[in-house]
C-alpha cells in the first residue's frame, strides 16, 4: 500500500483573529492598527477614527447584508492582496443576528426551529470557511455575550463569550477578550504565546507583526472546509451505487469506449475509487474521449 503521508513542510498562512468583549473597549482602534485595512463597518463602529491622528487611511464598506459581505470576502480573495492586507468585520455580531432574524420571519410559526438554527449556523461556517481561505490577514470583532449552563435544572450564568455561532472561536487562530480598560486576555493562541500570562495591556498590529512575518514563507495550502467534504462523500457514495455505475459505462461504451479506457480517464484501477460524483466523472471521460477522438482523426 502506498504511504499518504509526507514530511510536513512550513506554510505560509494569513492571521485569522477574533476580537470580543463589550462596547467601548477598544476593538475597532485595535483592528485598525493592522496593515491596509478594508473594513466591513455593520454598525458605524469607525465612526470616530477616519482620518484621526495615529490611524492610517483605511477603506470601508458600510453593510448589514451577508450577501454583500459574502460578495466583498470574493472581492478580497480575486485581490489577492495587490489592495488590501487586512480584512475587518466589524461586528460579526450583526451578521449573525440578522441571519437569525430574517429566518424567524420566514418561518411559519415565527420562531427559530431546530431547521432555521441549522441554516443560520450553515451560512455562518461558510462565512468562516470563506474567510479562513483569504489571502490576508482576517480580524473578525463580535460583541460579548452572557454564557449560561444549565445545573441541577437551574439556569446559571457561566461567564461570557463572543456574540455568535459556536464555530467562530474554533475556526480562528487567535482569540482574544478585551476588557473596559482596552487590555485584552488571550482566550486562544494557536502556534505562539502572548502577552505575559495571557494578558495584554496594549492590543496593536506589533503584537502579531513577528508571527505574521514567521508564518510568511512556505507553501500555501487549501484547507477544506467541512462542506466541501460532507458534498465529496456524497458524491463518492452516489458514484458506488452498482446501478449507477453500470449505466454511467454503458453509456460511455455505447461512445466506443472500452472499460480500461474509462478506468484510465478517471485515473483509478477501479470505478470506487472515484470521489468525485458524476458530473465530474462525465468531464472527465468526454475531456478523455475527446482527446482521443482528435489523435485519430489527425493520425488519418
Amino acid at each position: 500500500m502506498k504511504n499518504p503521508f509526507s514530511t510536513a513542510q512550513p506554510v505560509s498562512k494569513k492571521l485569522k483573529i477574533c476580537f470580543f468583549g463589550p462596547s467601548g473597549s477598544g476593538k475597532t482602534v485595535s483592528a485598525l492598527t493592522f496593515p491596509r485595512v478594508a473594513l466591513i463597518d455593520a454598525e458605524g463602529g469607525s465612526d470616530m477614527y477616519a482620518g484621526r491622528p495615529g490611524i492610517a487611511p483605511f477603506s470601508i464598506l458600510r453593510t448589514k447584508s451577508i450577501q454583500e459581505l459574502r460578495e466583498a470576502i470574493s472581492y478580497i480573495r480575486t485581490d489577492n492582496g495587490r489592495s488590501f492586507d487586512t480584512l475587518v468585520i466589524d461586528p460579526i455580531t450583526v451578521f449573525y443576528d440578522v441571519q437569525k432574524e430574517a429566518l424567524s420571519r420566514a418561518s411559519r410559526t415565527g420562531d427559530m426551529t431546530v431547521r432555521e438554527w441549522t441554516r443560520v449556523n450553515g451560512a455562518m461556517k461558510a462565512v468562516y470557511a470563506e474567510l479562513y481561505q483569504l489571502p490576508v490577514h482576517v480580524v473578525v470583532i463580535a460583541r460579548e455575550a452572557t454564557e449560561y449552563e444549565t445545573v441541577n435544572g437551574e439556569l446559571r450564568r457561566t461567564g461570557v463569550k463572543a456574540d455568535a455561532d459556536k464555530a467562530l472561536s474554533y475556526v480562528f487562530d487567535f482569540v482574544l477578550r478585551f476588557s473596559p480598560d482596552h487590555t485584552a486576555t488571550v482566550i486562544k493562541s494557536r502556534g505562539a504565546a502572548l502577552g505575559e500570562q495571557q494578558r495584554l495591556s496594549v492590543v496593536h498590529w506589533q503584537v502579531f507583526e513577528e508571527m505574521a512575518l514567521a508564518c510568511s514563507q512556505g507553501e500555501t495550502i487549501r484547507v477544506q472546509s467541512e462542506d466541501d467534504a460532507v458534498e465529496s462523500a456524497a458524491l463518492a457514495e452516489e458514484f458506488q451505487d452498482r446501478d449507477i455505475v453500470t449505466r454511467f459505462f454503458e453509456a460511455w461504451h455505447a461512445h466506443g469506449l472500452a472499460t480500461r479506457d474509462i478506468l484510465a480517464a478517471l485515473g483509478v484501477t477501479r470505478a470506487s475509487e472515484w470521489r468525485y460524483g458524476l458530473a465530474a466523472a462525465d468531464e472527465a471521460v468526454n475531456a478523455y474521449h475527446s482527446r482521443t477522438s482528435r489523435r485519430v482523426a489527425s493520425a488519418r
